[in-house]
């Protein structure tokens, strides 16, 4: 069976962590008997291309494999990024080519808030948003995830990052859940997609010279071959100047060299070079001054939700047995990575201080693992602990001088301290 699931992985292109490969198992068993298939190799016959079960195995795995955590403005930083900078940016653009016209995407968008979140900002943003033309889209690989992000109707659990006016202002009660408005539902339109294995561009279905791609906590779930083919799809997707905005760190070992870096105070941005531009150049980096950012009280405990709900939850037995299979012994290097990909997940689930706990144990059996430390930084940035992340960078490119990412964030904290103005990515390496 091992031989079994290592071969999924490689045909779906998704990426095996140690918590989910007990219910891959038990998923791929259970379609085995469903579809009376006693021999290994016929199940993975149907993940190959020209198989017509592919995409049906490919959605089901894609549900097993990923946790769908998702809420409504989920990650405030972002959410103020692309508030006051982003898409006031694409806007004034577009207002001064005459053209009043949006072009924006939610990739991966499970049910459907991300999407909903961008219609919402939109509205608040347009006083004139019946005089434009907006092509707001959201893809999934799931077709059970789009048929609820299309119903629009959602539990108090997707409120979670909310303020209570929010919910009042573009949802109506019906028992326990909350219906989303008309005029917002109608701003979106919904396709089932597979990233890694649909052809992108799609001009047909609308997927193509987007304005902006929101595309967050997918690639913690794919291989790196997989990621690269991603980044290259979407990049491709992109119009001139196009921006696409990841979640925190997911790139940071992937060098795409069609886009431009941009790094604000509260997120990295990828934009699309512009035509004229040497594809084989590393990406440039362009620094932002740093908007204001309220700081609010965390109070983070280890969450205790049923995953059949959709909901991200970690069990104790699941924290340990991530964490103690990073530095398995008798599995060797292989299997070190694993402890780090849990703590990337605790973090972009929102569990600050879960992940950080990690981090700190994980160190004390490999603190010369740069990544490492890089996550240690950006927890510490969401916590706005601006020294405590910059002695963290300085130690990841300590260990990886070649470490984009690191440099990026620690030349923009740098440029904007009172003690050094400047600093060129030539002498980060260096600190």
């Amino acid at each position: 069976m091992k031989h079994l699931i290592d071969k999924i992985a490689q045909l779906s292109g998704m990426s095996l962590q140690h918590g989910n490969k007990v219910r891959l198992t038990q998923h791929v068993q259970t379609r085995m008997h469903l579809l009376n298939l006693t021999q290994a190799d016929a199940f993975l016959r149907r993940l190959e291309t020209d198989n017509p079960g592919r995409d049906m195995e490919r959605m089901l795995l894609a549900e097993v494999l990923s946790t769908r955590e998702t809420f409504f403005m989920r990650d405030n930083g972002q959410i103020r990024l692309l508030r006051e900078t982003l898409l006031p940016r694409i806007v004034a653009r577009q207002r001064q080519s005459g053209q009043l016209q949006l072009r924006i995407w939610s990739c991966a968008c499970a049910t459907g808030e991300e999407a909903y979140s961008l219609a919402i900002l939109l509205h608040e943003l347009l006083p004139d948003l019946a005089d434009w033309n907006i092509a707001l889209y959201g893809t999934d690989v799931s077709q059970n995830a789009l048929q609820k992000a299309r119903a629009a109707s959602y539990g108090n659990w997707s409120f979670r990052g909310c303020d209570a006016g929010f919910r009042r202002r573009y949802f109506e009660a019906q028992g326990s859940d909350w219906i989303l408005q008309d005029s917002i539902r109608n701003m979106v339109k919904f396709i089932q997609l597979d990233l890694l294995h649909d052809a992108l561009p799609d001009p047909d279905c609308g997927l193509a010279d987007m304005d902006l791609i929101l595309c967050r906590n997918l690639f913690i779930y794919l291989q790196p071959a997989s990621i690269e083919t991603a980044i290259r799809k979407l990049s491709d997707c992109l119009g001139e100047n196009g921006l696409l905005l990841t979640g925190h760190g997911e790139l940071r070992t992937v060098q795409a060299t069609q886009l431009q870096v941009e790094v604000h105070t509260d997120s990295i941005v990828y934009r699309k070079n512009s035509a004229d531009q040497t594809q084989q150049l590393p990406p440039a980096v362009v620094r932002h001054e740093p908007t204001p950012r309220a700081v609010t009280p965390l109070a983070i405990s280890r969450p205790r939700v049923d995953l059949d709900t959709g909901r991200d939850a970690l069990s104790d037995a699941d924290f340990d047995a991530g964490f103690n299979a990073g530095f398995d012994a008798r599995n060797g290097e292989e299997q070190k990575p694993d402890g780090l990909a849990l703590a990337w997940r605790l973090a972009n689930a929102g569990q600050l201080e879960e992940a950080r706990m990690l981090c700190l144990q994980l160190q004390t059996r490999d603190p010369m693992m740069a990544d490492l430390h890089y996550l240690a930084a950006m927890i510490s940035l969401e916590l706005d602990e601006r020294s405590q992340a910059r002695e963290s960078l300085r130690k990841a490119l300590y260990l990886d001088p070649e470490m984009l990412a690191a440099r990026q964030q620690l030349g923009h904290l740098l440029a904007n301290s009172a003690n050094m103005r400047t600093l060129t990515f030539g002498q980060a390496g260096k600190i």
